[in-house]
């Protein structure tokens, strides 16, 4: 019998590529771009199943009717999604890994310039720590804790199939400025490895799949214009003394030339350097269908001031997809082009360390002042001593100018076979190109240039970076055997290549300061991939994945790593008419490579042309020697496994979901620039594979909907991370007496301690105040000295918490979004270095502020190693709050209108001294 018919959404427009089958046999088909299906089945007994991703599957009897109509309706069951997950997609359900999926509807509002802060709050293990502050500039992502100590632990970034190459380039100040992040759609976050080891290489910091908006089919133009406008002020400065505690401290200690120059003026250098910046935010899209080619083209613009006066960033993105598909829906072919153009003037945040020191009773302005006209501390020659500090005002005068030009594309054609529609050939080309520039003029009216003639250079960089990747999908239901399986094979190709073209720095006579070489690199990584999804009884899940990836940053003998994984999971309950709706438990474990160490040629003995002042003179001519570099002919990858073991649960009707995880996570063979003795090698430090780490914790995640009705909506989602980080090994050889690595004057990497902890001395109080070079005696011999200093708090957190809100009332919304930090520590280096009288009236030939906490220890010498410096950083922040007002349709209902206002960055409850407890 041949049954034909068509597929509607709920809307009631064809659904192109549902899926029609007859239940319980092999027999299936898809509708066409007019919704239509024809299907042979058994007969008239014979039920066809109608499914089609994000709608309820839907079971109709055959009976006597040869042409049906059906009408889809969405599902509101979140286990439905589909999640994207390397080289594929698979229901929500149906993931073995940890896998954790935000949509656009999930986002934080406001203007955000940058996708990975899209993200902050929402995710379990997911850290996303604010950058510095400045224009455009991005956010440190790590997931579930640091993985490494020299190699990058960034997560790798997937863009619709484009593997990002992550690293920055000259004239761009956030690698991720090419997406506009209102061309997204959704971003899916791997973090264990089962779920990442189909990246093998680059992927042992978790993986981020971004997936941006695409056309529909049919002939409706929809456009959509966002615009969103923002005020940015500053929150908070260092604090230092005001002009009158200055003034006090001064007349007490200083010499009588620094009293005699103190000034009459009381200046708040932080409010003169700082501004309230306008920020917006502009996007108009265009999306549709032109008969069967879908397609959606935007354009943003993004124009943000930084609150440090002078700098800006502009940004304009432009993207245009289209996916059609031919041959009777057997072949689809995706075309992604994205552009961006940035244009930056970067402040000069020399400002900021000027404003903390310089004197706050000196004036702004000076009259006949040859520098711009700022007060300087003038010599009788004319310039400022350069043992003086420098007008903040004055510094802003650098002009700092980056640019940036980037452009990726790729053409993604996917091909079902006819003779075998379950298995599908992809093949993925693509290309990443980037040109940066910088440059920096500093004119003869800023003072601390103007007795060297003023400064001028400009550099540029370019990155060309090639993907191919193919593979090979099979997947069928043996409906006969209660199975499905899902293979997949493929293999990979990534070129990776630099160029640096030489420069060189002048004054403003043309003389040549210094001359920096041209450089250029090329790297290259090849992979061969193999993955298996297997279903039984729709209760049953496995997944087993192997890579494997050839760096060309390793000698042949080391160049292939092999990186497998395993995961099972089990359904134990799948009932929506029951109260516990879902319950599965999931188990996995895998191994991921690195090799990103930023050095190219780290096993490859390389020689660099010299710098221009270590010349030969010969003959008459200034002839450029050869430096050799250090090398290890035996490097190899460092490898990270993770086990990890889950439980997902949802409840009454899913209105309460969650799920529970514990992982392990450890680091073998850690790629560090580690020392080596004198005469070792070429170099006094070179990159070896020594020690391992490890990452243990625990994730919880509940998302609810606690009140539903007609009118009004309220949900609410909550997470908690614990991680602990130790390093667990340091030597190649077992040294239980090895003192570990010091990072700067008070942190070490030491086995038994998280990497990065803090060493300092014990403080001593007397009335609870600090007692200067007073500290414990720790070893008892009765000598204060360097064997007195104790390994204790650490920068990592052992707590991060996420938590948002919304409720919906009829037309109107309104929202949270809330996070914490706790058990971390930071130490307060400003308070530290400029907190004592020395600081003040020894430092500089004329005096200069402190941080106000000189009035809490009264210490007249620098105390670098004193734990009261070391502050706790744990904080709760309200990223978010938001309000909007659904008006509806306007212009004879042309357009339809929403308009919502959000405050980002609202309070901050934190018990640190310092600007903001957020510490890259």
């Amino acid at each position: 019998v041949i049954v034909q018919g068509r597929v509607l959404d709920e809307k009631g427009q064809p659904l192109f590529g549902a899926t029609v089958d007859e239940k319980g046999k092999s027999n299936s088909t898809t509708t066409g771009a007019d919704g239509r299906f024809s299907l042979e089945v058994s007969g008239s007994e014979s039920v066809l199943t109608i499914s089609f991703v994000g709608y309820k599957t839907m079971e109709v009897k055959v009976g006597n009717q040869t042409s049906i109509e059906v009408r889809m309706t969405l599902a509101n069951d979140s286990l439905s999604d589909i999640v994207v997950i390397g080289y594929g997609t698979v229901k929500k359900k149906d993931v073995t890994g940890s896998v954790v999926t935000v949509d656009s509807k999930d986002f934080l509002p406001g203007t955000v310039t940058s996708a990975e802060n899209l993200l902050a709050g929402k995710v379990p293990g997911l850290s996303v720590t604010p950058g510095s502050g400045a224009p455009g500039s991005g956010a440190a992502i790590y997931i579930r804790g640091i993985s490494s100590l020299n190699a990058n632990q960034r997560p790798l970034i997937v863009v619709d199939g484009i593997p990002l190459d992550g690293n920055g380039i000259t004239g761009s100040v956030n690698t991720l400025g090419l997406i506009n992040p209102n061309d997204i759609e959704a971003i899916s976050v791997l973090k264990d490895a089962s779920a990442t080891a189909i990246y093998g290489s680059r992927a042992s910091g978790g993986v981020i799949l971004i997936t941006t908006k695409k056309g529909s089919r049919g002939n409706k133009l929809n456009v959509t214009f966002n615009s969103n406008n923002a005020l940015a002020v500053k929150t908070k400065s260092l604090d230092v003394l005001s002009a009158n505690q200055f003034r006090a401290i001064i007349d007490t200690i200083g010499s009588p030339e620094q009293k005699a120059a103190l000034g009459n003026a009381n200046t708040n250098w932080n409010d003169e350097i700082f501004r309230p910046a306008f920020v917006t935010d502009n996007s108009l899209s265009l999306s549709g269908g032109i008969r069967n080619l879908p397609y959606r083209l935007s354009i943003g613009q993004l124009n943000q001031n930084g609150t440090l006066r002078t700098g800006y960033y502009n940004r304009y993105t432009g993207k245009l997809t289209i996916n059609p598909s031919l041959l009777n829906n057997h072949l689809n072919v995706t075309v992604n082009l994205l552009g961006s153009l940035e244009r930056n003037r970067i402040a000069d945040e020399d400002a900021i360390n000027a404003a903390a020191i310089y004197a706050p009773t000196q004036p702004v302005y000076m009259e006949g002042s040859p520098y711009g006209g700022y007060f300087e501390y003038i010599d009788p020659d004319g310039f400022v001593n350069a043992k003086n500090p420098f007008n903040p005002m004055g510094i802003l005068q650098s002009l700092k100018k980056s640019s940036a030009n980037k452009f990726m594309g790729n053409i993604v054609a996917d091909y079902r076979f006819h003779f075998l529609p379950e298995l599908r050939a992809n093949l993925n080309l693509a290309v990443e190109n980037t040109d940066g520039k910088y440059s920096e003029y500093h004119p003869l009216t800023q003072a601390s240039y103007a007795r060297s003639g003023g400064s001028r250079y400009a550099r540029e960089q370019g990155k060309r970076n090639k993907t191919a990747e193919f593979y090979l999908n099979y997947n069928k239901a043996f409906r006969s055997i209660k199975s499905t399986v899902d293979l997949t094979a493929g293999y990979g190709y990534y070129d990776f290549k630099y160029g640096v073209p030489a420069y060189v720095s002048t004054n403003l006579n043309g003389d040549v300061i210094w001359t920096n070489n041209a450089d250029s690199a090329q790297n290259t990584l090849i992979s061969y991939y193999l993955r298996l999804n297997y279903k039984f009884n729709d209760r049953l899940m496995l997944t087993g994945t192997v890579r494997t990836d050839g760096s060309s940053r390793f000698a042949p003998a080391t160049r292939w790593g092999t990186f497998p994984s395993g995961a099972l999971a089990y359904q134990f309950i799948n009932n929506p008419n029951s109260k516990l709706n879902s319950l599965k438990a999931r188990i996995g474990y895998g191994i991921t490579g690195q090799q990103d160490i930023g050095s190219y040629y780290a096993y490859i003995p390389t020689y660099t042309i010299a710098p221009t002042n270590n010349a030969y003179y010969i003959n008459g001519n200034f002839i450029n020697g050869y430096t050799p570099g250090g090398y290890n002919t035996g490097l190899k990858w460092e490898s990270t496994s993770i086990a990890n073991f889950a439980v997902d649960f949802g409840l009454f009707n899913n209105r309460l979901s969650g799920s529970l995880e514990f992982y392990k996570k450890k680091t073998s063979d850690m790629l560090i620039n580690a020392k080596l003795p004198a005469g070792a090698n070429l170099a006094s430090s070179i990159f070896q594979n020594i020690g391992s780490m490890e990452n243990t914790g625990v994730e919880f995640s509940i998302n609810s909907t606690p009140v539903k009705t007609k009118n009004f909506q309220w949900d609410a989602n909550f997470y908690i991370t614990y991680n602990e980080n130790k390093v667990t090994k340091l030597t190649q050889y077992s040294q239980p007496d090895f003192q570990g690595y010091p990072v700067g004057s008070v942190q070490i990497i030491k086995v038994g301690y998280p990497a990065y902890s803090f060493i300092s001395y014990q403080q001593r109080y007397d009335k609870g105040k600090p007692i200067e070079n007073g500290y414990v005696d720790f070893n008892g011999d009765g000598i204060i000295n360097a064997d007195d200093r104790y390994i204790g708090k650490s920068p990592l957190p052992k707590y991060i918490m996420g938590f948002s809100s919304s409720v919906q009332y009829k037309k109107f919304n309104a929202g949270l979004v809330a996070r914490a930090n706790m058990g971390n520590y930071v130490y307060n280096n400003y308070a530290a270095a400029a907190g004592h009288q020395t600081w003040m009236a020894g430092t500089f030939l004329t005096a200069v502020n402190a941080s106000s906490s000189i009035l809490q220890t009264n210490f007249k010498t620098l105390q670098t190693y004193s734990d009261y410096y070391i502050q706790n950083a744990s904080f709760l922040k309200f990223d978010n709050i938001s309000a909007g007002y659904h008006v509806g349709k306007i212009l004879n209902n042309v357009a339809d209108l929403t308009i919502s206002a959000v405050v980002q960055n609202a309070i901050v409850f934190t018990k640190y001294s310092g600007v903001d407890p957020e510490i890259a």
